[in-house]
């Protein structure tokens, strides 16, 4: 998904496709953009990659906070959890049967973070800034969600935006 929202910066407006600009703010709660076209049915292989500012306030909000989610119903996404961590979170997923976490913290300070979540037959895995940091193998049937992939929050059951991110996709 690439946006050309303009962002306001200190230094300006920053609008260069491929530079710091061509992102989305995330600053309000219960604030994110239903990505419709995009549903995830299980049986094919997806990746879905964004780099992500995070906002100073994120790490004081007490609460999950997505980046890319249709978790509410089933589906997966990927989340800044209460303990301030990284995190692949997935109604739909079934029983993790095995699984690696090296997830890092929150790093408020560290400006860029490239994210990158993979789910491919019955494992999903979570890269960030190029490393593998989590990693979930499940068995069972993967569980769609009703709802469309939602960028900057995850869909509550009839598609409105909860437990918003803060900062930059």
């Amino acid at each position: 998904v690439q946006s050309n929202a303009i962002v306001p910066s200190s230094s300006g407006t920053r609008t260069d496709i491929g530079r710091t600009g061509n992102a989305l703010l995330f600053d309000k709660e219960n604030c994110g953009v239903a990505l419709n076209t995009l549903r995830f049915d299980g049986k094919t292989p997806l990746t879905i990659e964004a780099w992500v500012t995070p906002d100073q306030k994120l790490s004081t909000l007490g609460r999950n906070s997505y980046v890319v989610a249709d978790v509410e119903t089933g589906g997966l996404g990927v989340r800044v959890g209460m303990d301030n961590k990284w995190a692949i979170d997935g109604n739909g997923l079934g029983k993790p049967v095995t699984q690696k976490d090296d997830a890092p913290h929150l790093d408020v300070k560290n400006n860029k973070t490239h994210l990158a979540l993979v789910r491919d037959n019955n494992k999903a895995s979570l890269f960030i800034d190029g490393k593998l940091v989590q990693e979930k193998e499940y068995s069972g049937n993967f569980k769609p969600s009703t709802q469309s992939f939602m960028l900057g929050a995850q869909p509550t059951g009839i598609g409105t935006p909860e437990q918003s991110f803060c900062g930059l996709i």
